[in-house]
């Protein structure tokens, strides 16, 4: 018994879903050391995930649909091959290669939320997308160079990812009656670095840079019923081409003072990027002081952090009811104004 069992009548349930996944996995690897320092790890993975279930409720009157999604999914590959190279030449210095195959399970959603052929409109829209769908692959090929010291950490990577047959949810329809429509949209090319440096000039004293590039377009156009769509070469939604952070943080006995900036290029927000948003800077700072045990108190600490510093104005999400293809349905939340939080902790 419950709320919804003894107030029944004075709450709203537009829908209920309810599901039941079962994941076989195996698993298969070995390590070679080829040369002194040289080592070649290698091996695979079988995978079934068998997703059940559905919408268990509908209110018709709600939803507007007579039934639903509800049914079954499966994922399935008997071989996803993994080879990694790593050569630490010295105790300085390190390159490695990675290559991967990875599938992932079909997501699960309720009605109208997220990249899940269970959050379409209808139990007729689940059965015409189920049968032309297929699981979500990815091969990842990757490349870097590390470098460790007392006094410097440094790390370089490049990579390349072909995601195949990614499945994502788009809004169709008007800006006053969007419909959630889940595409299979073929094939998405991700191409990126990530360089990170980390200096430790004296004990106690941490300062790091890291930036990031990422170009991920969409390399097929898509039909749907909402329309044919050249996403060609079009960049993809919701990610930043770049990212840059700074951070310094400085611990001197029981104390720890940090701030670190951050900076996220622009978001496209439809899929044939008429319409984003700009970038912008983020910032943060906080101090932590441990006091240690004070009576019958221990590990007591003490912190205080601000969230937003400068109080900027931007864009936190966006897509949430479904990216559109063209124009701007609204989908997008504001960041938090600046934030204070204040802890005391401890332990008995």
């Amino acid at each position: 018994m419950g709320p919804y069992d003894v107030y029944g009548p004075a709450f709203l349930e537009g829908y209920n879903f309810q599901w039941t996944t079962n994941v076989m996995q195996f698993h298969l690897q070995d390590s070679i050391q080829l040369a002194q320092g040289l080592t070649l790890h290698a091996g695979f993975k079988s995978m079934t995930a068998t997703t059940s279930g559905g919408a268990q409720y509908n209110n018709a009157d709600w939803t507007g649909a007579d039934a639903l999604p509800n049914g079954s999914l499966t994922a399935s590959q008997a071989f996803l091959p993994h080879v990694n190279l790593d050569w630490h030449i010295n105790r300085h210095h390190e390159i490695y290669v990675d290559v991967a195959e990875n599938m992932r399970a079909y997501e699960v959603s309720a009605y109208g939320v997220a990249n899940s052929v269970y959050s379409v409109q209808d139990q007729a829209t689940f059965q015409a997308q189920k049968k032309s769908l297929e699981p979500s692959k990815a091969w990842v090929y990757l490349g870097g160079y590390r470098y460790t010291s007392k006094y410097l950490q440094a790390n370089a990577t490049v990579y390349h990812a072909s995601l195949i047959h990614p499945i994502l949810a788009a809004a169709v329809g008007s800006l006053t009656n969007p419909v959630s429509q889940v595409i299979d949209f073929g094939h998405i090319s991700m191409t990126g670095a990530n360089g990170d440096i980390t200096v430790t000039p004296i004990d106690g004293l941490s300062i790091s840079n890291n930036l990031s590039y990422n170009k991920g377009m969409y390399d097929r156009n898509v039909d749907t019923v909402g329309g044919y769509y050249a996403l060609a070469g079009k960049n993809i939604v919701n990610y930043p081409a770049w990212m840059y952070k700074a951070a310094i943080a400085y611990s001197w006995k029981g104390m720890t003072a940090h701030f670190d900036a951050n900076y996220y290029s622009r978001h496209y927000y439809s899929f044939m990027n008429d319409t984003s948003i700009g970038g912008y800077w983020l910032a943060n700072a906080g101090a932590q002081y441990r006091f240690g045990k004070l009576s019958v108190l221990k590990d007591v600490t003490a912190s205080f952090n601000v969230y937003n510093l400068f109080n900027t104005k931007y864009i936190s999400m966006m897509g949430e009811n479904d990216n559109p293809a063209v124009g701007d349905y609204q989908s997008m939340e504001r960041g938090a104004v600046r934030e204070f939080f204040g802890t005391i902790s401890a332990s008995f």
